[in-house]
């Protein structure tokens, strides 16, 4: 399900690839390892921001023992 939040880093995403290429100079067919070492970086670093984003609770914090009722009430249960 792609929500308006995932649409922010779904376009984040688009716009920083684009802007790593274009600092790139070569396009990915010429690269070097090490130029194909940063690209992977930057996914991995991209994907790391993404995942520590998610509004899921853990199983230790105290959001997890409460609901959200109509979008805005908590309730404790």
């Amino acid at each position: 399900m792609i929500t308006r939040d995932s649409w922010v880093w779904v376009l984040g995403f688009v716009a920083a690839t684009l802007g790593y290429l274009i600092t790139a100079q070569t396009p990915p067919t010429e690269w070097t390892y090490m130029q194909w070492l940063q690209s992977l970086t930057f996914v991995t670093a991209y994907l790391v921001g993404w995942f520590k984003s998610s509004p899921l609770a853990g199983a230790k914090d105290k959001l997890a023992e409460t609901k959200t009722v109509l979008g805005v009430f908590s309730i404790k249960e």
